[in-house]
């Protein structure tokens, strides 16, 4: 076994783990991240024993079958149990909560894809071994390589206590990029503003313009009106997706952040590649959190790169290959760059995001 698979491998994934527990099951949760854990469980031979939610969410309702359960109410009935999270959540007053729960039981939050089916356990890690072992290699920093291991543990392992200690705050993040002055700003993915305005706090006075696309509607709206009230004249608000060349996609739509490109629907959002947006004009920082479009906006924006080598803010959690592939993308783009990985606290191992500085 090589050395990162020595650091971050037990030899048991948490889907193997489930198959041999003799205890029940519970799933901790509703929605779709419950579906894909029920999906998952289902190949894997694995029944659960029930549902439960937090004490503020349980008003009598089934969810596949499930009466839903309050977590008394499950302890009631099945005495010691194995609880799956099945949502994600960065709130800390939440995120406490977990951490405690969390000391009482066997618990786990496994790692779906957020959009695709390539599901990270073993055999996908050991499948892909090799190109995670090239993207450790090529980190800058020991941080980055403290928050690789970890991420791999715990998306192998399910568990939670993996990730600790290994969260940096957001404009922490940003700082790495130095952004030169005169310079442009891209925003991929700039849902209601929130990395506009900590762009504009930090490093606002490097920035010439800042290029803003949102397909979302509602979120739109949300990103004009942040805008507004930030007073900043050199914003460009498009209601658009980043994509790798013109064109229209259909969106679905959810009540929260994750917002994802569907087939079955009539195209009905403007689409084009970060290259012909810029029509050539030099960009210090692209940032892209595209909902699992990362892989296309980033081959849409390789003119720019490899002309200009900006900084780079690259989501990579949507699916299980962007650990390994978005990073080995942009370094073919341009060989040059420094890679960072960063996390906020969150669980799952959401809003992971590579830092590429030249």
């Amino acid at each position: 076994m090589d050395t990162l698979s020595a650091c971050v491998f037990s030899g048991e994934d948490i889907w193997a783990r489930l198959q041999r527990t003799d205890k029940p099951v519970v799933l901790y949760g509703m929605g779709d991240g419950a579906d894909k854990v029920l999906r998952i469980l289902s190949r894997s031979g694995v029944k659960p024993a029930g549902v439960m939610a937090s004490d503020d969410f349980v008003r009598g309702q089934s969810f596949h079958g499930f009466t839903v359960e309050t977590l008394n109410q499950a302890r009631a009935r099945l005495g010691d149990f194995v609880v799956l999270q099945c949502f994600a959540t960065r709130r800390p007053d939440v995120l406490a909560h977990i951490r405690a729960l969390a000391k009482t039981c066997e618990y786990y939050a496994p790692d779906v894809p957020v959009y695709g089916d390539e599901l990270f356990d073993a055999a996908f890690y050991f499948r892909n071994r090799q190109a995670l072992g090239r993207v450790y290699d090529r980190l800058a920093d020991a941080r980055s390589k403290r928050v690789f291991e970890a991420v791999l543990r715990y998306k192998l392992s399910g568990d939670i206590t993996a990730l600790d200690g290994t969260d940096t705050c957001a404009d922490a993040s940003l700082a790495l990029t130095r952004p030169e002055s005169g310079s442009v700003f891209v925003d991929a993915g700039a849902y209601d503003g929130d990395t506009v305005a900590l762009f504009l706090n930090t490093a606002g006075h490097a920035c010439e313009r800042v290029v803003a696309l949102e397909p979302d509607r509602r979120s739109f709206k949300k990103l004009q009106a942040r805008v507004r009230s930030l007073g900043a004249p050199n914003i460009q608000c498009l209601n658009m997706a980043a994509w790798d060349r013109p064109g229209m996609l259909a969106f679905g739509q959810t009540a929260g952040r994750q917002n994802a490109i569907v087939t079955g629907k009539t195209p009905d959002i403007h689409a084009d590649s970060i290259d012909n947006i810029l029509n050539g004009a030099k960009a210090a920082l692209i940032k892209y959190d595209v909902e699992g479009l990362e892989e296309e906006a980033l081959r849409g924006s390789e003119k720019t790169i490899r002309m200009f080598r900006p900084a780079l803010i690259i989501s990579a959690y949507h699916r299980s290959r962007d650990l390994f592939a978005l990073p080995m993308m942009a370094l073919d783009f341009y060989e040059g760059y420094k890679l960072y990985l960063r996390r906020p606290d969150y669980i799952p191992a959401w809003d992971l995001h590579y830092i590429l500085t030249p």
